[in-house]
């Protein structure tokens, strides 16, 4: 009598999706594998066997419930439901999204990722639609700190006024507007993009892993 390995298939029940049977992807969406079985301890008569759903790369629309089918023997199945919640991490620049500078004021912006599950490869500074990050003509620093990034330029000019944009690598971009003004002029908008770039981000570049263990107590197969 050949001993009963218990197999798992795998539903996003909130939106009526069979994602797996046994090691086999049945949707179109590489981001979701399965591991197992994984005997995890057991003699004659008990056993663990576990089962992984693994998503990578997580985006907001993986949130919602899943439910595992368990064949716990040839003639029975066993369900259990968990519900993932994903968190979208997302830049913040400190204060008023929109910022008025005098000429030859210092201006400073301070960047900061929350939510983040690691800390980003990259935080990137906009200005309008230019990368500014390496450039040494336009009079602004970018200092990398413990908690995000910060954009000094230590004498604000008029030409310093637009849309900037923090731009993470695993995080939702954030936008401020700059005003550089002189004396008492009252400072009026400055030519601005709308700040909606097609900036690639993910929620999180984490591997999400749900995870069951198949507690059997009978594991001898009674078709054979």
């Amino acid at each position: 009598m050949r001993k009963y390995i218990p197999y798992v298939t795998w539903y996003k029940t909130s939106d009526g999706l069979q994602l797996t049977y046994r090691n086999v992807n049945l949707i179109n969406d590489r981001r979701f594998s399965v591991q197992g079985p994984e005997i995890i301890t057991g003699n004659d008569k008990f056993r663990y066997v576990r089962w992984d759903l693994l998503i990578a790369l997580v985006n907001p629309s993986d949130e919602g419930s899943y439910e595992c089918w368990a064949a716990i023997s040839s003639e029975r199945v066993e369900k259990w439901t968990v519900h993932l919640r994903v968190i979208e991490a997302k830049a913040e620049i400190l204060g008023d999204p929109q910022k008025v500078f005098k000429v030859g004021s210092t201006l400073r912006l301070s960047c900061y990722v929350e939510d983040e599950y690691e800390d980003p490869e990259y935080i990137f500074w906009y200005h309008r639609d230019r990368m500014i990050n390496f450039d040494m003509t336009n009079g602004i620093n970018i200092r990398i700190g413990r908690l995000g990034s910060e954009l000094v330029a230590p004498r604000a000019e008029f030409y310093h006024s637009g849309n900037y944009s923090c731009v993470p690598s695993n995080a939702r971009p954030a936008n401020v507007t700059v005003y550089v003004y002189k004396d008492n002029l009252i400072p009026t908008p400055p030519a601005t993009d709308n700040g909606n770039r097609n900036f690639r981000s993910f929620s999180s570049v984490a591997l999400s892993i749900l995870t069951i263990i198949v507690s059997q107590m009978d594991i001898t197969d009674s078709s054979s």
